[in-house]
């Protein structure tokens, strides 16, 4: 279900939407609105109270009433003002730490969603237009705060509407019992020309709302034209490892062009016109309160003409109606917005509520300290989700325990594909993946992935502490962790380095922190792989950007500390194969050859065959 903020719904689906985001939030901190009732009730008992006392204070005065009793009155007021200013603080200060847990817990709900569904969903087009639509959606406004406060408004405007009818009790009893007819007449008028003004005001607010937030900017559909969006342009303009090239191209100029020049030339028109309807919608509203101030006066000063009614009544009075009318008026106005926000809320709920698609299998993975583990791949057929074609076709494939295999092949041969499905990030389409003879579906999922370690070919070192790098826990064994730096290859520079492993990587949150070359970061990923000493080691042509000595640098390190774990390589070049007794040759999704490098080589119109002689130059010395 999407967020078209711009058709019309009914007032039921409006407050269903409210109901179901607030529901949302009230599971999270339960007891929120309640102290927020509490709190919005003393602030408005406060303000009538100051109300009330001024129209006492003056009808004590008319009645020439003893100082010493107006003292007392005050004396009286002051002190329950001031407890009630106490409790108000005092609530406020539990709202503002149960409003900043909502904040926390909500974005925590989002963050944990997008890290606990099926990789495969993640990374499927229809997530990335959904979170897409969450970020236009929440664009302009202020998150989950904006829920919070407009509840708390409508409360306010809910018990000022109650504390105003009760106040009004009196000269509405006056009105009714003594037969004022112009009376009534006059607050029906008042309520009626009120509710029309609101109803037109909230008819431009949804005219300029459509214009603002739910029409296609055309400056951004424009700038897609050229593959980059405002969003884009300005993130990339202020990564600071973009800075580099940006000096040396001079990147700011064309930064500048998108960011600013294009999108002044193609909303320039649009921002007037956006611009002219919020001054109208604001004027409207600035009048609408204007009026109900007016009429309370207008309407107390028709009764009290005919009726006898003490001066400080009067004032009591007038401001009761005052409240009672812009009470009306801000509460159409605050579920007006409430509804918008709700709605730009559905989004995230629609996230947050995806259904996961893979099985969730329960079965525990046996723990065998020989690593005495066999993967079958029988009749694998996969597509990617809303892929036309097949990216891996009719793969059928033994890894032996502790063998060493080469996956060889073409970009987009499926090499990689077959790993995300070995590590059950995607599931077959077609066909089974069994683990010591069972399907690997019915594993639990997280416990199966421990049997890997996996250096991807865009692998992601992260900005911590490099040790936390290795480990991927911030508690981790020093030794161990220096030890696999130390097998990787990587030394860790004292100069550079003067924090040993708590130096953090990057700069993103550290100012202190490391630039790292891409060699050293692929030293890192390989170092954390051997920390997680799984029973199968993958690489994922983690070496792809080095030059082809140097990978087969690499892979003879790699090689010598792998043991008797199951290996394999992945590559589109070949300098892992000369390690590996048993190589696989993918082309088109298929398994197209396989055999040891001298077997491969003797078929001459083979792949292998092609792809050695194409690279074997560059393996001489």
């Amino acid at each position: 279900m999407g967020t078209d903020l711009t058709s019309k719904i009914s007032f039921i689906q409006k407050y269903s939407n409210i109901k179901r985001v607030v529901g949302y939030v009230n599971k999270m901190e339960k007891g929120y609105f309640a102290i927020a009732s509490v709190m919005t009730l003393i602030d408005v008992v406060i303000s009538f109270m100051a109300l009330i006392l001024s129209a006492q204070v003056l009808n004590m005065i008319s009645d020439k009433k003893e100082t010493s009793e107006i003292i007392k009155l005050v004396f009286i007021f002051l002190t329950v003002y001031l407890v009630l200013n106490v409790l108000s603080a005092y609530c406020q200060k539990h709202v503002e730490t149960k409003r900043q847990a909502i904040v926390k817990k909500w974005n925590y709900m989002i963050t944990n969603k997008m890290m606990d569904m099926d990789y495969s969903l993640a990374e499927s087009p229809f997530v990335g237009e959904l979170k897409g639509r969450i970020q236009k959606d929440l664009n302009w406004g202020a998150g989950i705060n904006d829920i919070l406060w407009q509840c708390s408004g409508m409360i306010s405007d809910v018990l000022y509407i109650i504390g105003a009818v009760i106040i009004n009790i009196p000269i509405l009893y006056q009105i009714i019992s003594r037969g004022n007819t112009l009376g009534i007449i006059m607050i029906v008028i008042v309520y009626i020309v009120s509710v029309l003004l609101v109803k037109l005001q909230i008819k431009k607010l949804e005219k300029y709302q459509h214009r603002f937030l739910d029409e296609p900017y055309e400056a951004e559909e424009q700038a897609k034209r050229y593959g980059l969006t405002w969003e884009m342009a300005t993130e990339q303009l202020y990564e600071y490892k973009n800075g580099k090239d940006i000096r040396i191209y001079d990147g700011y100029e064309l930064f500048d062009e998108y960011t600013y020049g294009r999108m002044e030339r193609y909303t320039r028109h649009y921002t007037h016109q956006t611009g002219k309807m919020a001054a109208t919608a604001e004027s409207m509203g600035d009048g609408i309160k204007s009026f109900m101030y007016a009429s309370g006066y207008v309407v107390v000063g028709v009764i009290t003409f005919s009726s006898q009614i003490p001066v400080g009544s009067i004032v009591q009075y007038a401001g009761a109606m005052q409240n009672m009318f812009s009470g009306i008026v801000n509460l159409s106005w605050n579920f007006w917005e409430l509804a918008i926000s709700a709605r730009k809320h559905l989004s995230t709920l629609e996230l947050i509520e995806l259904r996961d698609e893979m099985y969730k299998g329960k079965l525990p993975v046996e723990k065998r300290s020989d690593n005495e583990y066999e993967i079958e791949f029988e009749h694998v057929y996969f597509k990617y989700p809303g892929g036309k074609d097949y990216a891996l076709k009719d793969l059928s494939l033994k890894i032996k325990i502790g063998e060493k295999m080469a996956v060889v092949g073409m970009n987009g041969s499926g090499k990689t594909t077959m790993i995300k499905l070995l590590c059950k990030l995607y599931e077959p389409t077609q066909g089974r993946i069994l683990l010591n003879g069972v399907d690997i579906k019915k594993f639990d999922a997280d416990e199966y992935r421990t049997l890997f370690s996996v250096v991807f070919q865009n692998f992601k070192l992260f900005s911590m502490e490099l040790g936390e790098n290795v480990a991927g826990s911030e508690q981790y064994d020093n030794e161990k962790v220096k030890e696999c730096l130390e097998k990787a290859g990587f030394t860790i520079d004292e100069e550079k380095m003067n924090k040993g492993l708590n130096t953090c990587l990057y700069k993103n949150y550290d100012n202190d922190g490391v630039e790292i070359s891409g060699g050293e970061a692929q030293k890192i990923a390989i170092a954390r792989a051997l920390y997680k000493d799984a029973p199968f080691i993958l690489l994922d042509e983690p070496t792809a950007s080095l030059d082809p000595l140097a990978e087969n640098e690499i892979y003879a390190k790699f090689d010598s500390i792998v043991g008797t774990k199951t290996a394999i390589y992945i590559s589109h070049r070949l300098s892992s194969c000369k390690f590996c007794n048993d190589i696989v040759v993918f082309h088109h999704g298929s398994i197209i050859q396989r055999g040891s490098h001298e077997e491969l080589l003797e078929d001459v119109h083979g792949k292998y065959y092609e792809m050695w002689n194409a690279q074997a130059q560059y393996y001489q010395k």
